[in-house]
């Protein structure tokens, strides 16, 4: 099956990503010429050529109730401003919706620059403001984010489209899953699935002439065995993890991260999910994107160290990743190692789906220990009542419960659990589901 997100990127030929970091640098972009070129106000039809032909065959390669929002930008040497240009196809039979448009941003919608209060005050004010923010970006015409809005809402009511593939290759961090369309969220009217480009050296792809792994849309189970690194050490609250694993499942848990990933190393059998509760840790630098434990060196890897242990597990296909950890889910563009390609960006995500994760399940910013724990548990709440859902349909799910638990009574409480679980999303192949074994006490 030919990856329409593949061949758009691999054709677009963008600029390389940054390391996750808590202050966004701006974003460099290559094509320059070619797309200031093209460059204008906000179309009703698709240009003839930005970059490449967007002339995809969606039905041969998505399933029919699926739709690609991709994402990209570049500074506009005049303006200084940056243009995000955004293209969507989705198809059903003779029935096709394309978008093409472009927006500047004018104002700031990364939750790691809105969000910076660690006291709970100061936090719950910093996160209704944040939700306030953002419930107009889909509906403001500047310079193409209302039709945006206008496309997402035609092709669930004309195309019944119900999963929407993000391709968000920009430096911006927007939470899509936040954005509100007819006072409904985003997040919570469609199953999404965020996608990267991830190149694997020993894979090739003749129908794109690339090493960019597919995305696959064909059903697959992720069966075999639970197992899990848990920093009980510094978090106390990360107890209910435990508890949440031990009930579930009967396992226990690993609460030193070198035995747990000596563990790993060695282990033979049949991975379906590898859970992690701890520290996560952002910075511009791709050596200082860590887990583990704050206080203690030896408890904390680097996302460059974890390069020298095999997750030979990995390599058969059936294992999804859950990192409960601040900033896991963040992307960014590795500018000073530059171990990875110019236009791609890097992240635990796209680490482990390069390695054969099926996807992963990381958090866009910090999250207060108290609901990290709380979205565990409604997540495995969720999937033991409707174990046969695809992973990203299960968080789909657990975010209509929360909003609908702050809409029948508006209490802080409720709001920062309901803010706090949409900041869990999934990378990787959609029609994914969890086959985890039945240990239940």
């Amino acid at each position: 099956m030919v990856n329409i997100i593949q061949q758009i990127t691999t054709n677009q030929n963008p600029q390389k990503p940054d390391v996750h970091s808590k202050e966004i640098s701006p974003e460099e972009l290559l094509q320059k010429q070619t797309l200031l070129a093209q460059a204008g106000k906000a179309t009703e039809s698709p240009p003839e050529k930005v970059g490449e032909p967007f002339t995809p065959n969606l039905e041969q390669q998505f399933n029919k109730d699926t739709a690609i929002l991709y994402i990209e930008s570049e500074q506009d040497i005049e303006s200084e401003e940056q243009i995000y240009r955004v293209r969507g196809y989705a198809a059903d039979n003779d029935k096709e919706e394309k978008l093409f448009t472009e927006f500047s941003l004018k104002c700031n919608f990364s939750l790691s620059e809105n969000i910076k209060s660690y006291n709970d005050e100061d936090y719950i004010s910093a996160v209704q403001d944040f939700l306030g923010l953002i419930k107009g970006f889909l509906n403001v015409n500047e310079r193409g984010r209302k039709r945006i809005g206008n496309w997402l809402i035609k092709i669930q009511e004309k195309l019944k489209v119900s999963t929407l593939v993000i391709n968000d290759r920009t430096d911006s961090e927007i939470p899509w899953e936040m954005m509100k369309l007819r006072n409904k969220y985003l997040g919570t009217s469609l199953v999404t699935i965020r996608w990267q480009d991830v190149e694997v050296l020993d894979y090739f792809d003749e129908n794109t002439n690339s090493n960019l792994i597919p995305l696959s849309f064909e059903s697959y189970n992720c069966s075999g065995d639970v197992v899990a690194y848990i920093n009980t050490n510094e978090l106390k609250e990360a107890e209910k993890d435990k508890e949440v694993l031990i009930n579930n499942f009967n396992i226990e848990p690993f609460d030193n991260i070198n035995n747990f990933l000596g563990h790993l190393e060695k282990v033979n059998s049949q991975i379906s999910l590898m859970f992690i509760s701890s520290h996560g840790f952002f910075s511009k630098e791709t050596s200082q994107i860590r887990l583990g434990e704050m206080n203690n060196k030896k408890q904390n890897k680097s996302l460059l160290s974890l390069n020298d242990y095999g997750f030979r597990f990995f390599q058969n296909g059936h294992s999804i990743v859950f990192m409960n950890a601040c900033h896991s889910g963040r992307l960014m563009k590795d500018k000073k190692e530059k171990i990875m390609r110019s236009d791609h960006r890097t992240g635990f995500a796209t680490f482990f789906i390069q390695r054969g994760a099926r996807g992963m399940i990381g958090t866009l910013d910090r999250v207060l220990e108290k609901y990290a724990v709380k979205v565990t548990k409604i997540f495995f709440d969720e999937y033991q009542r409707n174990r046969q859902l695809t992973v990203p349909a299960i968080l789909k799910n657990i975010r209509e419960e929360v909003v609908k638990n702050m809409e029948d009574d508006r209490t802080e409480e409720n709001e920062l659990i309901c803010f706090s679980t949409f900041m869990y999303v999934y990378y990787g192949h959609p029609m994914t589901v969890l086959d985890l074994p039945s240990g239940k006490k």
